[in-house]
């Protein structure tokens, strides 16, 4: 993600550069140095030390309003020099094109930005299952997952609960990344996370974005207490945290299980921050039947076909964490560059694996994939 905002910001300067130097009547020096303020200033905005959210805010917005229409004016502009000479033709055509794709650029953005992101879609699906206990046929449950919510707008939030309590759950799962940083983004919106109710419950996993790896200045003491807090209130709002466990669901005398992991981490790093691996399946499926019908909560799908399919009695696993790449073209999405399971139903022999898209992100922009609430219906075959 770094590098590709790199490219986006510096190529354009550079192609630039390197095109004046070429000339016989070159501009001050001052001048060309000048034109590299606005890259130069960005560059830094990402490296310093800031606030994730007000950096993310900026750098989004800027990207999408200014220096990705700039870099595809600059990219198409450079095709169309050679192609020019080629045709012997005065006219750069590129550049025009370029200027036709930029205002598409920004017009995308726009849409993604100021009202797809702000829309909440409910997706309704059953699942079939021939291990499901009789008592739980029809059980519904909610899934929700990749709030980041110190990006998001009080009313969206408030939206939120209204939108997934509606749906009468006998469970809530909510998959990972309440939060972008550090825990003191819950605060504004304690009273209304505290209204999420099921009849069963509502229960959590941490993601990567929850243990505060990305929190500016934290030593390890202040992440350590930052992470302890962040549980702390999501435990306040009344959810039951499964970190590395599971829990016990009952219905007439027959059970069904819930266990959550903590992180899974792959070997990729985010946003110049590696977060350790912390998900301990064993741990969490620990003293559960094998012939149990288990529910998984993992934040990370990564996980699913190497040591949870084929391996572990895990009847569904639910994760997030790949936010489906926040957009997609002509069922294109970049997030499938990253994860073999990115978005939707996976299936494995009688396993299943859901990976919705979530909800929010550091950047709220979405095209073609809006934010989701996920409800399953669990059904006895």
């Amino acid at each position: 993600m770094l590098i590709l905002l790199l490219i986006l910001i510096l190529l354009p300067d550079c192609y630039r550069t390197w095109r004046y130097s070429r000339r016989k009547s070159k501009k001050p020096l001052w001048e060309q140095l000048l034109r590299w303020v606005p890259s130069l200033a960005m560059v830094a905005l990402l490296f310093l030390q800031v606030d994730p959210a007000t950096t993310a805010t900026i750098v989004e917005i800027a990207m999408g309003l200014f220096f990705v229409p700039r870099f595809v004016i600059h990219l198409f502009s450079a095709i169309g020099r050679p192609l020019r000479r080629f045709s012997k033709r005065r006219a750069n055509w590129g550049r025009l094109l370029g200027l036709m794709m930029a205002l598409l650029v920004v017009g995308v953005f726009a849409y993604g930005r100021f009202f797809e992101a702000n829309r909440i879609v409910v997706k309704q699906m059953e699942m079939t299952f021939s291990n499901l206990p009789d008592a739980f046929d029809g059980y519904r449950i909610v899934t929700c997952s990749d709030l980041h919510i110190g990006s998001l707008p009080t009313d969206f939030v408030d939206r939120l609960v209204e939108t997934v309590n509606l749906q009468h759950a006998d469970a809530i799962f909510l998959l990972g990344d309440v939060q972008n940083a550090h825990p003191q983004e819950l605060y504004p919106y304690a009273s209304s996370l505290r209204k999420l109710h099921a009849t069963d419950g509502v229960f959590s996993v941490l993601g990567n974005h929850d243990y505060s790896y990305y929190a500016p200045t934290v030593d390890e003491a202040l992440r350590i207490a930052n992470e302890r807090e962040t549980v702390s209130r999501q435990q306040q709002a009344g959810w039951a945290v499964l970190d590395n466990s599971h829990q016990t669901i009952s219905r007439q005398g027959q059970q069904l299980y819930v266990a959550g992991t903590a992180f899974f981490a792959d070997k990729r790093r985010h946003l110049r921050v590696t977060v350790p691996n912390k998900a301990d399946i064993d741990r969490a499926l620990e003293g559960i039947p094998p012939s149990a019908f288990t529910i998984l909560l993992q934040h990370n799908p990564t996980e699913w076909k190497s040591e949870i399919a084929g391996r572990h009695s895990v009847a569904l696993t639910l994760s997030g964490h790949t936010h489906g790449g926040q957009l997609q073209l002509f069922g294109l999405r970049p997030s499938r560059l990253l994860w073999s399971e990115d978005s939707g139903l996976y299936s494995q022999g009688h396993q299943r694996l859901y990976v919705t898209t979530g909800l929010g992100g550091v950047f709220r922009f979405r095209f073609n994939v809006p934010p989701e609430v996920v409800v399953i219906t669990l059904r006895k075959s």
